[in-house]
Parts: C-alpha cells; structure tokens; sequence
C-alpha cells in the first residue's frame, strides 16, 4: 500500500481530530489567533492522542513544522506563532511530541479558517459542513 504524502496524511488527521474533539468552526479570527486558541484549549487532548501513536508517526508530523519563512509560503502557522513557551530542547521524545502537537495545532486552525472563507464566500463544501453549525 503507498504512503499518503505528508501533507495529505496530516490534513486527514487533523479532520479526524476536529471530529473526535467535536472543534467548532466558530471561532473568529486570524489564523495565528486560531492556532493559539486551538493550541490552549486542546493541546493536552492532541498530546494524548499523539502518545497512542508510534513515535515514527509523531516525528513524521512533527518534520512538517513550518519556520516564519516557509510558513508565509505556503500560507500556514509558523511554530513560534503558535505560542510563546519555549520548547525544551533537554526532554528528547517529549520534545518531538510537543512540535507535532503544534504542528496539528496549526493545521486546525488552517483547516478551520480556510472553511470559515469558503463558507463566507457561499461555497461552503461537504468538508466546510463539519465546521458549521457544528
């Protein structure tokens, strides 16, 4: 069976968390606002999902972090917008856990914003409809 692509598989994991966390769409703001709300609120439920997962799986999404640089390029969250605690460099595997916790954090709030525009602009799609009214 091939591998999704990265990316792919982290959006689909991320859609599947927004349902098991029951994530409302309703919330307001710019995606880095998102992503630091998503990233309080819930970052002790991701880390527990991320601690049933295989530590490959948590360094695979963990690698998709996005510098300040790169993020503006692919129009996503940078790591260090998404909150201002210090990672610490000294906890190893814990370490790689709390990146993909903000790695997911981000991409939540993409997924969530990017669905709130679609919605506004009058196109909301089958996958938007998981974020309203919801």
């Amino acid at each position: 069976m091939r591998k999704k692509p990265d990316s792919e598989y982290l959006t689909n994991l991320c859609r599947t968390l927004i349902q098991q966390l029951r994530i409302s769409g309703h919330v307001t703001g710019l995606e880095i606002h998102v992503a630091r709300l998503v990233y309080s609120e819930l970052g002790e439920k991701i880390r527990t999902k991320l601690g049933d997962m295989k530590p490959s799986t948590r360094g695979r999404i963990a690698s998709l972090a996005h510098t300040r640089e790169s993020a503006r390029k692919v129009n996503q969250t940078a790591l260090a917008d998404i909150t201002s605690e210090p990672l610490d460099l000294e906890k190893g595997g814990e370490l790689v856990t709390e990146i993909a916790c903000r790695v997911i954090a981000g991409e939540i709030a993409s997924l969530i914003v990017t669905c709130r525009l679609m919605s506004m602009a009058g196109r909301a799609s089958a996958t938007a409809s998981m974020f309203i009214d919801g």
